[in-house]
């Protein structure tokens, strides 16, 4: 019959010093095996025939420390994206207005405050800046002219614009609210609105006299009357007289037609578009 023998201390110590609690493939391909007493054990190249990598081959390589990759000289050793960003950020220095290096992109809101000065804009970040700057400019309800008929909202790229077609801009006042209409292009006159005037018109004098015949022997017939003298009893003279004041009716003829007339001054016509929203 077989005897079993226990474990004692020293073995179990001796067991546990050569167990292997780690291992390594070095640089030349090797396992290396580390117990647990913190010796090493070589179990020899375990990668059998793999090249070592290089530009043109495909193999084991080494990975290059910061301070290889912030070198630049090693040609063997990769660069891993810690080392990378190590060389960047020695290597390349960052940017300002005198210096080409590295520069990090703002946001919409860093570019609308305007107050970096190390960081750049991007197209969408400078659409943002030139949204709000117009907005800014040309708040709804502003007024923009042009010569050119280009829609605001498609010159600007921000807003909806409406055109304002015959009529002219006027200030407002107590009078006229901002945003009222009114006026007319042309002006028919009413006979109130005309200016004070006089017609004059000047007849003629018309002095004349009436001569009359007189019989002293009488007249007789329906159609014939007798003047007597004075010297006659009864008889009154009657004298004619080279005055004799009376009155014409004067007809003043009317002219003009009532026609419509222009009110405008002069004027250079343009495009003038409201901002609605």
């Amino acid at each position: 019959m077989a005897t079993i023998t226990g474990l004692t201390a020293t073995r179990m110590e001796a067991i546990e010093a050569s167990s292997v609690v780690s291992g390594v493939i070095n640089g030349s391909g090797h396992l290396i095996l580390t117990k647990h007493d913190g010796s090493t054990i070589d179990a020899g190249a375990v990668l059998g025939s793999v090249p070592s990598a290089s530009d043109t081959v495909q193999g084991i390589v080494e990975l290059a420390t910061a301070a290889e990759a912030i070198a630049g000289v090693d040609t063997t050793r990769a660069v891993t994206p810690a080392g990378l960003a190590s060389a960047v950020g020695t290597l390349v220095p960052d940017s300002s207005t005198t210096v080409k290096g590295k520069v990090q992109l703002s946001t919409s809101i860093e570019a609308i405050a305007g107050t970096s000065a190390t960081k750049a804009i991007t197209p969408a970040t400078l659409l943002a800046v030139l949204n709000a700057f117009l907005g800014n400019i040309y708040p709804v309800g502003s007024i923009y002219m042009s010569t050119v008929a280009t829609n605001p909202s498609t010159l600007f790229g921000v807003g909806t614009w409406t055109a304002i077609s015959g009529q002219f801009l006027m200030g407002q006042d107590g009078t006229h609210a901002a945003g009222s209409t009114g006026g007319a292009l042309t002006k028919t006159l009413s006979t109130a609105e005309m200016p004070s005037h006089t017609h004059t018109a000047t007849a003629a004098s018309d002095a004349h006299t009436h001569n009359i015949g007189r019989d002293t022997d009488g007249a007789s017939g329906t159609t014939r009357f007798t003047v007597h003298n004075t010297g006659v009893s009864g008889a009154t003279a009657t004298s004619p007289t080279s005055s004799d004041s009376h009155t014409h009716g004067i007809t003043v003829a009317n002219t003009g037609s009532g026609t419509a007339f222009s009110i405008l001054p002069p004027y250079v016509a343009v495009y003038i578009w409201k901002r609605t929203a």
